[in-house]
């Protein structure tokens, strides 16, 4: 009886090590989710393609740059504009070129004025 209970706590203390993180969120912008695979995957890609960007600097920036792209997402749900994968990427991508070219520029958002 003891050997089957001592197996028992040893096995289920090796499945407990063996668990990993299968996703995590890092972010919510409304409605929107932003997991932390997406940020890593757009950190490797940048690194790929040569961006030197202390990671840490880096993270925060790929960060910064899906907010923005999720919070024009939310508001335009919220205004009931259409708004297509194709044009959030159009406007995310000349950021992310700017970063993956280890360039980060800041300018001040646009103000959209509302009808009312």
């Amino acid at each position: 009886m003891f050997l089957i209970v001592a197996v028992f706590l040893f096995s289920g203390v090796s499945e407990v090590k063996s668990q990993v993180l299968v996703e995590s969120v890092a972010a919510i912008v409304g409605n929107e989710v932003i997991f932390l695979s997406d940020i890593e995957n757009m950190v490797l890609d940048l690194r790929s393609n040569g961006n030197k960007t202390p990671i840490d600097e880096l993270r925060c920036n790929v960060l910064r740059e899906l907010l923005v792209s999720k919070l024009f997402l939310d508001q335009a749900r919220i205004d009931s504009i259409e708004v297509t994968d194709d044009m959030v990427e159009n406007e995310l991508m000349p950021g992310l070129t700017m970063l993956s070219a280890g360039r980060v520029v800041r300018k001040p958002f646009r103000r959209i004025s509302r009808k009312a």
